[in-house]
């Protein structure tokens, strides 16, 4: 990185809508951020990224080693199509 620059890490982060105000869900992990939803819709979130990371350490990869297509690759084995899975990498 050049000077000055914070260092940058890859993550995921899953955002759901679904939940109310009485409920506020929070999860933090290896690779991940998980906010808000219904208990059900964070349960899938983390499902998800658990199922994700799995598949990281079994092919050896840390996520800033991932490409576009690797992450898309992962995404379509652990049937995350019915989530919005966005690729941005500084």
């Amino acid at each position: 990185m050049t000077k000055n620059m914070p260092d940058y890490k890859s993550m995921l982060l899953g955002v759901g809508f679904d939940g109310t105000p009485e409920h506020k869900y929070f999860t933090k992990g290896d690779n991940f951020y998980l906010m808000g939803g219904s208990k059900s819709t964070h349960d899938l979130m983390l499902d998800k990224i658990m199922r994700f990371n799995y598949l990281l350490s079994k092919y050896g990869k840390s996520m800033d080693q991932l490409s576009r297509e690797e992450y898309y690759r992962i995404v379509e084995e652990i049937g995350g199509e019915k989530i919005r899975w966005d690729y941005l990498h500084p």
